[in-house]
């Protein structure tokens, strides 16, 4: 039997499968990934000047090699004018579906013209993350069509401080909160994101921001905040009907 939606919002529908994973000790999907980020796009942050990426758009990143075709697949989401871009990071090698073991959260900030690495689990997806934003520099820069070449003695990447004075794009890892069990990633990058979006001046200090409000407590707290959103949402669009 086919599985009934509990809500359609935005671009993501909600299945009971999906909710279910917001119970304590489950790991979170795309789907509630993409739910909170087109929930932040849509309610809280809503700024043409910050994106929040989809999963489903990292699947195609990491599917598209060609840089121009990527360019083409990729232009509705106007990276070049963006100031501020949140892309979810997960490590799976298999790019025809959804899936993977582990969620962090990258994030460029055009000011500093730099890449912030944020991993709950150490450095767990510093490889994916850096293939990323690898790819995500000419669509950001598109002045830079040439940028590897134009580099070519220094490499693309500066992987020192963000304030550095060094022209090319930064790649920082930023020493973030660790979670303490394996399923809570996926609220850890959705929590820093939406902290990050939702402050002046975050990474002004953002190590310390991020330490002081993005605790094991505030991460169960925030999954329970998720689905009762869900359930909301659902509520109001069975009223709408």
């Amino acid at each position: 039997m086919e599985e009934e939606a509990i809500v359609t919002y935005v671009d993501t529908t909600i299945f009971q499968s999906d909710l279910d994973v917001l119970d304590p000790g489950c790991w979170l999907n795309d789907k509630i990934i993409g739910f909170y980020f087109d929930f932040l796009t849509t309610e809280k942050i809503k700024s043409n000047k910050i994106l929040f990426m989809n999963p489903s758009t990292m699947i195609l990143l990491a599917f598209i090699e060609d840089p121009q075709e990527l360019a083409e697949a990729l232009s509705d989401l106007q990276l070049s004018k963006r100031d501020l871009v949140f892309i979810p990071i997960n490590n799976n090698s298999d790019v025809t579906q959804a899936g993977g073991s582990h969620w962090s959260l990258l994030v460029f900030e055009r000011h500093h013209n730099t890449f912030y690495y944020i991993d709950s689990a150490h450095e767990m997806n510093r490889v994916p993350a850096s293939h990323t934003a690898t790819k995500l520099v000419p669509l950001l820069h598109p002045e830079l069509q040439n940028a590897k070449k134009s580099h070519s003695n220094k490499g693309l990447f500066n992987f020192g401080s963000p304030h550095s004075g060094d022209e090319r794009t930064r790649f920082h890892v930023v020493n973030s909160p660790q979670q303490e069990n394996g399923y809570d990633c996926g609220v850890y990058t959705i929590a820093s994101a939406e902290l990050i979006a939702s402050t002046d001046h975050p990474f002004k200090n953002l190590e310390e921001l991020l330490k002081k409000n993005i605790t094991p407590k505030f991460v169960t707290q925030k999954r329970a905040a998720i689905k009762a959103l869900i359930l909301e949402k659902a509520l109001q669009e069975n009223k709408a009907t």
